[in-house]
């Protein structure tokens, strides 16, 4: 950052995926990087077939805010819920929320992502992480009404409705139940 402006060397893990279409499937190795500078360079990876994703900080080795390329976002768009791993999940649907807050992602995209993949998802924790940017998306588009006006009315009206439609389906009386109509009356 502009306030930080030291780079520091530090290691990091590379989680490369592959989208396995035909077994609807995600195939996944790592590697591991040292960072030198604003640029760091792969030799191993050179000439290989680009991943479908690329996740810059897998394990939360480094202390870094990741931004995602167009081909991983793509991926992630239409494939997030192949994602089993919780951790990594986790760290995916962060990464998702830090790029909208930050304008590099567009927050209908994001709503896009959270109208297309929040719905059916069991992790409690999961759940609890990306219903939290879901209200806060609302929030931020409340305040940027007029011009949000369109957007608000129809992801509003989309995450309610999802949200109502979690607690009918959840079991009854369960965590994941009370998290969805928690979820639902903050919206």
């Amino acid at each position: 950052t502009n306030d930080n402006p030291v780079l520091r060397e530090h290691q990091v893990q590379l989680g490369l995926y592959k989208v396995d279409k035909q077994r609807n499937s995600i195939q996944s190795r790592s590697l591991p990087v040292t960072v030198r500078g604003p640029e760091t360079k792969v030799p191993s990876l050179a000439g290989e077939e680009q991943p479908s994703l690329v996740f810059p900080n897998l394990g939360d080795w480094g202390y870094v805010k990741v931004q995602l390329d167009p081909v991983s976002l793509d991926t992630l768009s239409a494939h997030l819920r192949l994602f089993e791993d919780p951790f990594l999940k986790s760290m995916l649907w962060q990464t998702l929320w830090d790029m909208a807050r930050d304008a590099t992602l567009p927050l209908n995209e994001y709503a896009e992502l959270l109208r297309n993949h929040l719905p059916g998802e069991q992790d409690r924790r999961i759940v609890s992480q990306v219903s939290a940017t879901a209200i806060e998306t609302l929030n931020i588009l409340f305040r940027l009404q007029p011009s949000s006006a369109r957007a608000l009315e129809q992801y509003g009206n989309y995450l309610e409705s999802m949200a109502w439609q979690q607690v009918n389906a959840s079991e009854t009386g369960s965590d994941l139940q009370k998290l969805w109509l928690d979820t639902y009356a903050a919206m």
